[in-house]
């Protein structure tokens, strides 16, 4: 990943953050969402650090504080490099670069270069598309989070209020078969009164084992792997 170019933030506090400088593609403007400030803390809560926040803005970042950043119209390099560390992804407006981004943030957690993640929807749809997402504990959110977005004529942030219930997944840390009970406590913590989380053991659904997991259960969660995760995306 070429890094021409480094950008300190001067609300940055402890180690160093960098905007990834990548070549800037051309396609749809992005037109990213800001999260509330409790929101944002409570990913932080969750995550304990947020290394990577691959699509992105400078405004979305004065409240983020990701270490490295990449700037949401460089999505196509985005998507060719390595993410890695703890990442936080609400994913590009338009539908299909984000269900893109989706599925690299699946296969980069899978193949263990991505630790953990919180990954925030606007379209509900995403959980049918991409099935696999039910296998993570989530949050179907009581209410729309209520977000932000630049202004350009007023030069401020404005009130943006979606039309979409909104969600959020959570890839917990794992020590290669199970998942952290402490990280999967973080999350209740930090999120539990935004909505109704939900863990795939709650559901008792047998049917993911045979299409996405593999053939027996763990104690919190079924055990994740590669295999069934490549046979997923290229079937």
């Amino acid at each position: 990943m070429s890094e021409a170019s480094v950008r300190t933030s001067p609300a940055a506090s402890g180690p160093r953050r960098r905007q990834l400088s990548l070549p800037v593609q051309t396609g749809p403007t992005a037109d990213v969402l800001i999260p509330p400030p409790d929101y944002v803390a409570a990913v932080r809560k969750t995550l304990r650090i947020i290394d990577l926040d691959p699509c992105s803005t400078q405004h979305c970042q004065n409240r983020v504080e990701a270490l490295r950043w990449v700037p949401a119209e460089d999505h196509k390099s985005s998507l060719a490099s390595e993410w890695s560390g703890h990442v936080f992804l609400h994913p590009h407006p338009v539908a299909s670069i984000a269900r893109l981004q989706v599925q690299k943030l699946l296969l980069e957690y899978l193949g263990r270069r991505v630790k953990s993640a919180i990954l925030l929807l606007q379209r509900f749809d995403f959980m049918r598309s991409e099935p696999l997402l039910l296998s993570f504990p989530w949050l179907l959110h009581y209410v729309r989070l209520t977000q932000q977005r630049f202004n350009v004529a007023s030069n401020e942030l404005v009130p943006f209020y979606p039309s979409n219930n909104t969600t959020t997944i959570y890839l917990p840390e794992t020590d290669g078969v199970h998942y952290c009970d402490d990280a999967i406590n973080r999350f209740l913590s930090a999120f539990d009164t935004y909505g109704r989380i939900i863990i795939a053991e709650d559901l008792n659904q047998d049917w993911q084992q045979g299409a996405l997991l593999a053939s027996r259960r763990m104690s919190l969660k079924p055990l994740l792997t590669e295999t069934r995760i490549t046979r997923h995306f290229t079937a």
